[in-house]
This record gives C-alpha cells, sequence and structure tokens, in this order.
C-alpha cells in the first residue's frame, strides 16, 4: 500500500484551506454586492415617492390658491394658504411646507422698465434699501438700481452695454446678462453686490417673470411698505402690519380714503394691491433615504388653476 508524502498531504491541506477561503470570499462579496444593490434599489424607491409627494404638495397648495366663485379678492396672511405645515406624517416620511406671497416682495425684474415707470421703481428701490434694518449704506449701494436696470436691459446689436468694460476686467470675466432675472439670487452677479448686501436683501426682493407688477400691501414686510413712498406714515404702517392678518385692507381704494389712510396720493394706485397673483411654495419632504428640498413658483391664472412656472430643488 502507497502512504502519501507528508509534503503532499501539506499541499492537499493548504489547498483545501485556499479553497474555503475563496468560497468563503467570493460568497461575502456576494451578500454584499446584493446588500448594496437592495439598498440602491430602496434609495431610488425612496427618491421617487419623495418627488410624488413633491407634486402632490405642489397640487393641494394649488387647490389652497384657486380662487372661488363669490369669493372676495383679497389676499391676506390671516387666510388658510399662509399658514405653514410642519412635519405632516405620510406613509413613510414627512412633508413640510410654506408659501410665500411673491408680490409682497419688491419684483427686481421691474427694474427693467423705462420712463417714468423705471423712475418710480429705482426711487422704490432706494427707499427699500433704506429701510431695511442694519442695511450696509453707502459705496456700491449708492446705484445699485441703477446698475441693476443697466443689467437687465438688453444691448444693441453691435454696441457693448455700458457697463461691460467694468465686468470683463473681473476674474473669471463676464458679460451683463441683458435680459430679467429668473431668480433672485441672480442679483449676486451684479457688479458690487456682496453675499453680506444679498443675505439682507432676500427676505424683501421677488424676481417675477413680468414687469411692472404690484405690491400687495396685505402681505408685505414693513421696510417693503416704507418704500411705496418718501413721505409715507411710518407708524400707521406699522399698527397696520400688525393688525392686517384679522383686519386686511379691503380694497385698493381703502387705502388712501379716510377708512384706512395708509398712503399718500403720490403713490399711484397701479403700483399696490390687495390680492396676489404669484406664490412660491418653499417645501421639505423626506421619505426613508431621500430628502428633498422644494421650491415651486407658482402663478395664479385670471379665472383659471394655479400653474407651476418654475421649480428647482437648491436655493430659491
Amino acid at each position: 500500500m502507497i502512504r502519501p508524502l507528508p509534503r503532499q498531504r501539506g499541499v492537499a491541506l493548504i489547498t483545501a484551506i485556499f479553497v474555503v477561503a475563496l468560497a468563503t470570499i467570493v460568497a461575502t462579496a456576494l451578500v454584499s454586492a446584493t446588500g448594496m444593490a437592495l439598498q440602491r434599489m430602496q434609495n431610488l424607491r425612496d427618491s421617487e415617492a419623495a418627488w410624488w409627494y413633491a407634486f402632490g404638495l405642489e397640487d393641494w397648495v394649488a387647490g389652497l390658491l384657486q380662487r372661488r366663485p363669490g369669493q372676495p379678492a383679497v389676499d391676506y396672511l390671516g387666510e388658510q394658504w399662509a399658514q405653514p405645515v410642519t412635519n405632516l406624517p405620510y406613509d413613510r416620511g414627512t412633508v413640510s411646507g410654506h408659501l410665500i406671497d411673491l408680490q409682497g416682495r419688491f419684483n427686481l425684474n421691474n427694474l427693467a422698465a423705462t420712463g417714468n415707470d423705471l423712475e418710480y421703481y429705482e426711487r422704490q428701490f432706494r427707499l427699500l434699501l433704506a429701510s431695511i434694518p442694519d442695511f450696509p449704506q453707502g459705496g456700491d449701494t449708492l446705484n445699485l438700481g441703477q446698475r441693476i436696470h443697466v443689467w437687465l436691459t438688453p444691448a444693441a446689436p453691435g454696441i457693448p452695454p455700458p457697463d461691460a468694460a467694468q465686468y470683463l476686467s473681473l476674474t473669471p470675466p463676464y458679460m451683463p446678462a441683458g435680459q430679467e432675472f429668473l431668480s433672485p439670487s441672480g442679483l449676486l452677479a451684479v457688479a458690487g453686490v456682496t453675499p453680506q448686501i444679498y443675505d439682507a436683501l432676500a427676505p424683501y426682493i421677488a424676481a417675477l417673470p413680468e414687469v411692472g407688477t404690484k405690491i400687495n400691501v396685505n402681505t408685505a414686510p414693513l421696510p417693503v411698505l416704507l418704500s411705496l413712498a418718501m413721505d409715507v406714515n411710518a407708524n400707521r404702517l406699522s399698527s397696520f402690519a400688525a393688525t392686517r392678518t384679522k383686519e386686511p385692507a379691503p380694497t385698493v381704494q381703502a387705502l388712501y380714503g379716510t377708512q384706512l389712510n395708509l398712503l399718500p396720493a403720490d403713490v399711484p394706485q397701479t403700483r399696490v394691491d390687495v390680492q396676489t397673483s404669484y406664490f412660491q411654495l418653499q417645501g421639505y419632504i423626506a421619505v426613508g433615504s431621500a430628502k428633498l428640498n422644494l421650491y415651486s413658483s407658482i402663478r395664479r391664472q385670471a379665472g383659471g388653476a394655479p400653474v407651476v412656472y418654475a421649480r428647482s430643488t437648491g436655493a430659491e
């Protein structure tokens, strides 16, 4: 009988150990890969669900903003649309959100106007800067409204914009847009606008897709109300801002007469309103591992359902 040599037995043992180790590694890798694949699949499902919740939130908000027959054409902060929703539980996640009346803010694109309209909006913008608490005055803010107008104004063919040299000297160089802002954050590209200036302005500005929008006095913050004219009565406006949640202005005419007497006659009635067409939904949706910050710009159409005309998941 031939017996295996000790060395052969040792090689066989090492081979067996190697095969077992290799099988263990392969099995572990397969389990890990399967787990990762399942987690990726779950993440995709969570992300898809978060978007469906976001669309549902938009639809719900559109229902709130739909003007019903016979409903007064007044928008104010005591209405249901102005109440925030916080951590509303839904299936495997939560939904939070609130609506902002964008016509309670100064529309930067109004500075694309011309003639007497531009003169009014530039004056209003200067008054807004002066009315914002702790706003950095002087320096590059003195002619900011004029610089914004130049930024928004399309250049004539073959002729560079008036401020082109200033922008081309920057690093990196760029040219003025020559078109309306799509977002208030576009203001950061205008020469002289620092992050500090933008942060101070952000709660009071909007970038609406038309020129000549009105200010809703029932929702505008006090600095925006004070920007309507130089000779407004600050105490009277402050008192109105404190009580308008329950006692909003019912009509534009009431702002001028003895009923409220809030605005001087030199504020044209075409500049103010008591209702709104533009809103922004700021929502936060959490579903499993998915987190979604939603910014939806909504236009309430005359006689029709509100529609989302812009949507982003980053900064507003």
